[in-house]
């Protein structure tokens, strides 16, 4: 990555109908360069006007103002197996040359322990359907509680609630009746290059997703879990720090710069 890059959070709730139309040709714009099949109407359903108690973006723009990457967090409260439920979802998009300064992941964070902080004694969790290994290798790395892991079983309540989870959202299962996978839509656009090494990657979280989810490619979804509890949260710090992973949860990576910031 090259160049000053701008990071820039709102409230898109806050937009008027002319800039909340001119940033969906945005997104629409930078979408079809990261992800195949998913359409302008999508993106305002999902990132702009989501149906969520709270929603908040994070843009990405490059030294002449092109937007590069986005990645949303909104939270919902849907009921589920008979219960008010908050739940936390997030979609994120980022063009391969600016990948991996952690800009994208460290916004999910601060988003997660502001909701956490400010429902803290409500039941949280976040809930995803994970189209890429990336994505889950990335989940399974940061958090110490999370379902479906390597070498362990989902218990059946677990199970049950990450079910009703993707129903109350309204996430079709896949035809062949497998309720762990749920049919998405998007598709994360794969160099050859990446897609062997994706393939041939030895990492057990890459071994276990597409043994899981070997459709992926197709738009299919693997159901994810993470308990966003205060021993979930803290636990998942403390490995990291002993992980020696010293970016830890704050900072911001050299190259960038805080374009605005709206109130919480």
């Amino acid at each position: 990555m090259s160049g000053e890059c701008r990071l820039e959070v709102m409230n898109p709730a806050t937009l008027d109908e002319t800039a909340r139309e001119e940033l969906a040709d945005e997104l629409k714009a930078l979408s079809d360069q990261i992800f195949i099949g998913v359409s302008r109407a999508e993106l305002m359903a999902e990132v702009l006007t989501p149906p969520a108690r709270r929603t908040r973006l994070q843009l990405l723009r490059d030294a002449s103002g092109t937007l590069i990457g986005y990645c949303g967090v909104h939270l919902y409260e849907k009921r589920v197996l008979g219960r008010q439920q908050l739940i936390l979802r997030s979609e994120a998009g980022l063009l391969p040359a600016y990948r991996g300064s952690g800009c994208t992941l460290r916004f999910g964070l601060r988003q997660t322990l502001t909701c956490r902080l400010r429902h803290p004694f409500r039941r949280l969790d976040l809930f995803c359907t994970l189209v890429h290994p990336s994505s889950y290798r990335l989940l399974a790395g940061r958090f110490a509680e999370m379902s479906p892991l390597p070498g362990r079983p989902v218990p059946p309540d677990t199970r049950a609630l990450m079910q009703g989870m993707a129903e109350a959202f309204g996430e079709c299962p896949v035809a062949w009746g497998d309720k762990g996978l749920r049919r998405v839509g998007w598709i994360t656009r794969d160099s050859e290059h990446d897609r062997q090494a994706w393939e041939t990657s030895e990492a057990p979280e890459v071994r276990f997703f597409l043994k899981r989810n070997p459709g992926y490619r197709q738009g299919i979804g693997l159901v994810v879990l993470v308990p966003l509890s205060w021993h979930n949260l803290l636990r998942s710090a403390w490995r990291r720090l002993r992980r020696g992973h010293s970016r830890g949860l704050g900072g911001r990576p050299s190259g960038y710069s805080k374009l605005a910031q709206t109130a919480d």
